[in-house]
């Protein structure tokens, strides 16, 4: 007698769960507050308006501005579009399912949704790593700089940039069975893959920290060079005392869009880390409210970028 309605149950079961894929909806019951929802995709709007405005001039500037044309800026250029990318595949979509604390995008979406993010946050930390060699070649190397920036050089680097998430993902795009949709937090998730987006994330930042470190030590061991060769020879003409007031000013807006990315990113990331460690789940408010904060750095990077473009107007002829 049990066996018959227990099959009815399964039927009944499954009937909901096709009807809720096909309308491309899922329950609200574990939702969080309603509050935190709308403030979140209040959040998630403005950065999103933010960064489709503030990246698109930084493109514009840089195409009609003849003399802003420089490798340099070929990065800065690529940065921005993963920021329009996100702000229109990520933040959007988001924004929308805090408002309506459902999601209306079909499983299909959700799976490109989960990609999209490690995707964008990987190219992002990639192109700034080869900025940040980049200034590391042009400072301590400068002699030989032209030689090694070329269109070649800066082709293969972006290339690599976009194609390395691409390829480190490759089994996620054909296993759709790792998307899933969590209404407790109001977003599509992957299985398996923190620990791979951990890699690609902590790869281009260690080449950043190791470029900035280096950099650093040559502008100290220069300084002191000059002030030792000063004290003994001060009739002597100047030695360079490595990048001038402008360089440094560059490098510390890089550093800060790096650090403004990963500081950003670091609460929601522990809240999963933690979750994943202790095989429970997070609290929903918490990772909800931490989610938007790892898309600011798409809105601010722009007025970042618009002081490295100033400087750049004034150096060209070196970058």
């Amino acid at each position: 007698m049990d066996a018959p309605g227990s099959l009815k149950t399964v039927d009944a079961m499954n009937d909901t769960n096709a009807t809720r894929n096909q309308h491309h909806t899922w329950s609200t019951d574990d939702v969080p507050g309603y509050r935190v929802t709308q403030l979140c995709g209040t959040v998630e709007l403005l950065f999103a308006v933010g960064a489709l405005i503030g990246n698109t001039l930084v493109i514009l500037i840089v195409i009609l501005k003849k003399k802003l044309r420089t490798w340099m800026n070929v990065f800065l250029v690529n940065l921005s579009i993963t920021d329009i990318l996100a702000a229109l595949s990520l933040c959007l979509p988001m924004t929308c399912t805090f408002y309506r604390r459902q999601w209306h995008f079909g499983s299909m979406y959700c799976l490109i949704h989960n990609l999209l993010y490690p995707f964008m946050m990987s190219t992002s930390l990639w192109l700034t790593a080869f900025i940040s060699i980049n200034r590391y070649v042009f400072i301590v190397f400068n002699t030989i700089y032209q030689r090694l920036t070329s269109g070649i050089t800066v082709s293969l680097a972006i290339a690599f940039a976009w194609g390395t998430p691409i390829v480190s993902f490759y089994t996620a795009y054909q296993d759709t069975s790792l998307s899933f949709y969590d209404p407790s937090i109001l977003r599509c998730r992957m299985s398996g893959t923190l620990f791979t987006v951990m890699f690609l994330a902590f790869t281009p930042s260690f080449l950043v920290l190791l470029s900035y470190t280096l950099i650093i030590a040559y502008v100290m061991h220069s300084r002191r060079r000059v002030r030792a060769h000063a004290a003994t020879q001060p009739q002597s003409s100047n030695l360079s005392s490595g990048p001038s007031p402008q360089e440094l000013r560059m490098l510390f807006t890089i550093f800060a869009v790096f650090a403004l990315i990963l500081l950003c990113y670091l609460p929601y990331a522990i809240i999963l880390l933690v979750s994943s460690a202790s095989e429970r789940r997070q609290l929903p408010e918490s990772a909800v409210l931490a989610y938007p904060l790892i898309h600011i750095g798409g809105a601010i990077t722009p007025c970042f970028t618009e002081l490295i473009t100033g400087i750049s107007k004034r150096r060209t002829k070196n970058y």
